[in-house]
């Protein structure tokens, strides 16, 4: 009695989430091949490549990614640091010696 309760007291919003959620999930199976629906170890690899996928673009509902996203012990210091680098790098205007003839030059060093 009380699922239909739950079930009858859904917003509208709510029920749309449902739907999108099917519509979603109908169109993971259309693009799984008949193979991969026949054999177990290809279907359990699809399975884990659409869950982490799903994980990594914040559609899993009970995480918290909030937490982990302000959390400075999970950021990866390597990586921000190249991007640091490049972007440093990429805002950086070549300097031109004045009065020097640039013709003939490419840039490539010879051996």
């Amino acid at each position: 009695m009380e699922k239909l309760q739950r079930q009858r007291d859904r917003t509208d919003e709510q029920r749309a989430q449902d739907h999108a959620r099917y519509d979603y999930e109908q169109a993971l199976a259309d693009m799984a091949s008949k193979e991969v629906l026949q054999d177990r170890d290809k279907s359990r690899e699809f399975l884990e490549r659409i869950i982490r996928e799903k994980f990594m673009a914040g559609g899993d509902e009970e995480f918290d990614y909030k937490t982990v996203d302000e959390d400075e012990e999970w950021d990866d210091w390597e990586t921000l640091a190249e991007d640091l680098r490049a972007k440093y790098f990429d805002e950086e205007d070549p300097e031109i010696e004045e009065g020097r003839d640039l013709s003939g030059e490419t840039g490539i060093q010879d051996f």
